[in-house]
């Protein structure tokens, strides 16, 4: 269940991103129910892909923040951890092997969920750089 929270959690700090860069950068907002993370740093792209700010964002949401919000969705929007764990293990119950890999699957989310809030820290500082700049 808490890994689950986690998850959201983690993607609302980027959603607030989203909305900080969006009050300072009004003009990147094309819909008004559309300003996320994601959205925002795209539609910043032409105005300030010179920026080593900007491209730390850019490159951040391409890949870690990709693989990240991938996990999220299916996680929060089709099957959580504790259900989906626990079936499997019920289900496979017999199965050592497939217990075992779906264990050292879960005991990774921890350090999973470490790095992003490395990712946190930085985001932080690459924004606010990022704003500075402008």
């Amino acid at each position: 269940m808490y890994l689950n929270i986690v998850f959201e959690k983690l993607y609302n700090y980027w959603d607030k991103v989203g909305d900080y860069l969006a009050a300072h950068f009004p003009g990147a907002i094309k819909k008004k129910n559309n300003i996320y993370f994601s959205s925002i740093i795209d539609n910043l792209q032409d105005r300030f892909k010179d920026s080593n700010s900007y491209c730390w964002l850019k490159s951040f949401k391409e890949s870690d923040y990709k693989i990240f919000n991938e996990k999220r969705k299916y996680i929060v929007h089709h099957f959580g951890t504790d259900t989906e764990y626990k079936w499997l293990f019920i289900k496979n119950h017999m199965n050592k092997e497939i217990l075992t890999k779906a264990f050292n699957e879960l005991i990774q989310f921890p350090v999973f969920l470490k790095c992003q809030m490395q990712f946190i820290r930085e985001g932080i500082y690459y924004m606010l750089s990022f704003i500075e700049e402008v």
